[in-house]
């Protein structure tokens, strides 16, 4: 199979053209971030048992850093406001295992 390449116009009006695969959604659970004087680095990562996976490393120019950190604080604050205030100890815990031990909790409070 043969990868093509999707143009889209972003929101400053210009296209932008990616391949394919490259815009496909990976999973990470764990990320690494370094500096040096003229750009950040983002290492993505898949781990979990029997798997290591480097899944993408992205390089960010400092002023485009600081407004990624802006928008993802804006982000935080829409889904504490959401679904409530959550440490990053919590978070650690994939989804499906807090939400099912919040439906454990809440079936032991009925008595089922």
């Amino acid at each position: 199979m043969t990868m093509t390449s999707e143009t889209d116009k972003s929101t400053e009006g210009f296209p932008a053209t990616a391949e394919v695969s490259s815009i496909a959604g990976r999973y990470s659970n764990h990320i690494q971030m370094s500096y040096q004087q003229e750009e950040f680095i983002l290492d993505f990562f898949a781990r979990g048992p029997g798997q290591n996976a480097h899944v993408a490393r992205i390089f960010l120019h400092p002023g485009h850093a600081k407004r990624l950190a802006a928008v993802l604080q804006g982000l935080l604050e829409k889904y504490d406001a959401t679904y409530g205030q959550q440490t990053p100890e919590a978070m650690a815990t994939p989804v499906r295992k807090r939400a099912s031990k919040r439906k454990l909790g809440r079936k032991r409070a009925s008595g089922r």
